[in-house]
Parts: C-alpha cells; structure tokens; sequence
C-alpha cells in the first residue's frame, strides 16, 4: 500500500476530528500570530501519523494473552451488587 499524501490524510484528520466534536473550520488558516492555525494542526497531526502509524502496524499481539480490561476490580468478585443495585447482603 502507497503512503498517504497530505492531501488524504488531512482529509482523514479532518474527518476523524469532526466526528469527535471538533471543527477545525474555526481556526485561521494560517496566521503566525495565532496560537493555532489549520496548517500548524493538520502538519503535526500528521507528523504524528506518520511516526506512530509504523509502530503500531509492527505491533505483534500475543493471541493467548488477556486482552486489556478497563475496569478490572469490577470483575474481582465481592459485594458488587449491593451498593450498586441495593440487592445483596
């Protein structure tokens, strides 16, 4: 697969970004005076990309490890369900 040019990944940040709720639409396009511009954000986001993008490709997962839980005292046991739902001893 050919790397992304800038032109596909800003639309990709952009996309991506949108649909967490932020616009990058507000920003100035480029103003060095402004402490953020869309240039300014789209180039690092995108330095970030390309320097992250091949360590996580090259991530090898261990299929017979425990996946990551986000809540692990949860699945612990103990009286979990009384002061969560009011049932229990």
């Amino acid at each position: 697969m050919d790397p992304l040019t800038d032109d596909e990944l800003d639309h990709f940040i952009e996309l991506r970004l949108r649909h967490m709720g932020i616009d990058l639409s507000v920003l100035p396009g480029e103003d060095a005076r402004a402490p953020a511009d869309r240039r300014r954000v789209l180039a690092a986001v995108r330095r970030l990309l390309r320097d992250q993008m091949p360590v996580v490709a090259d991530l090898a997962l261990d299929p017979i490890a425990w996946p990551p839980i986000l809540y692990p005292s949860g699945l612990a046991g103990g009286d979990r369900g009384s002061h969560e739902t009011g049932v229990g001893p």
